[in-house]
């Protein structure tokens, strides 16, 4: 039986996503609150969620520098992974973050307007 490791979230950025390069490619990182309905608290609660998503054209870099700026809701497709690294303090540290493949625009961050442009695949 192979394992499997998918994922899609829905959300809003929290804050604009940051980029670096890396060698000839582009990486974005950034953060996106998803609202769920907690019953136990009877009120609309948020987890948040590290995504890393890598331009595969300069044309996307583009786009994702001026498309994934905070508020804008998304959707992410991709598979989960933990990354470990040790602390200044010297403790082992870790976190999951999604690796995504795909993020689509779900509309504006400015009124909910949809946007048919959608995000550059190439």
């Amino acid at each position: 039986m192979s394992d499997v490791n998918h994922v899609v979230v829905t959300g809003r950025l929290t804050a604009d996503a940051t980029a670096r390069d890396v060698g000839t490619s582009t990486v974005f990182d950034f953060s996106i609150a998803v609202n769920h309905y907690d019953k136990k608290e009877s009120k609309e609660v948020a987890d948040f969620f590290n995504v890393k998503v890598w331009a595969a054209s300069p044309k996307q870099a583009e786009f994702y520098k001026s498309a994934l700026v905070k508020g804008s809701a998304i959707v992410t497709d991709g598979r989960l992974s933990q990354e470990s690294w040790q602390g200044q303090d010297g403790q082992k540290k870790s976190r999951v973050v999604i690796l995504s493949n795909s993020v689509t625009p779900m509309g504006s961050h400015r009124g909910g307007e949809s946007s048919d442009s959608g995000f550059p695949t190439e």
